[in-house]
């Protein structure tokens, strides 16, 4: 959906559209066993994974507010 948002609203190429979308799948390939592993060793009063969710709230809102909100006058690279 948000290829489609970028290509069609904003204009941007599906190459660099698809680009954005194999980077981000293959960071994530790394992070996710990297933080699973980590969240699954940590012992809080509150549980292994609360505490976690808990610290994104706030980044996750900001990120998809800016995802959806890019700033005026960008050309395609940027």
């Amino acid at each position: 959906m948000t290829a489609l948002a970028y290509s069609q609203v904003l204009g941007l190429s599906l190459v660099l559209c698809g680009t954005v979308i194999f980077i981000g799948t293959v960071v994530d390939a790394v992070s996710d066993p990297l933080v699973g592993g980590f969240s699954h060793g940590l012992q809080t009063r509150w549980g292994r994974r609360h505490p976690l969710m808990l610290a994104t709230a706030l980044p996750l809102g900001i990120s998809f507010y800016l995802l959806f909100q890019p700033p005026e006058k960008l050309s395609e690279m940027q």
